[in-house]
């Protein structure tokens, strides 16, 4: 699924340049086509972006039958259904950015976090709770 490697490019280059915009970038890929992809059960998936679909062109022994304008419970080459669900665990890295006292929050999730932010001398940490 191209918008999971554009939400990890995206959350890497927020990281390294601290430019919100791409956080923006991550937050529609995650929230419109991730999140989109996957049935409320968890058992079907869009293969491709369901806005982009025109089923009168979904035929059998055309370029585009692997389209489908519904979910789909499987295919035989099935990369997206682990990607998203490996990407769902990993929810936690987008949410939150740290770089030395300053905490970014990226993303506005339902969540609870213990994030250590550097402080004092020595190499002490400060501990701050954070709920949202």
């Amino acid at each position: 699924m191209t918008s999971i490697g554009l939400a990890m490019f995206g959350i890497r280059m927020a990281n390294i340049t601290r430019d919100a915009s791409y956080v923006d970038t991550v937050e529609r890929a995650l929230y419109n086509t991730v999140l989109a992809g996957i049935a409320l059960d968890g058992k079907s998936f869009f293969y491709v972006n369901p806005l982009e679909v025109w089923p009168d062109n979904c035929m059998e022994r055309t370029s585009k039958e692997h389209v489908k304008p519904v979910r789909q419970k499987w295919f035989g080459v099935a990369c997206c259904p682990p990607n998203i669900a490996r990407t769902l665990a990993s929810m936690g890295q987008y949410i939150y950015s740290a770089g030395g006292r300053e905490l970014y929050v990226n993303l506005f999730i339902s969540n609870q976090a213990e994030i250590d932010l550097g402080g004092g001398d020595g190499g002490s940490f400060h501990r701050d709770e954070i709920s949202i």
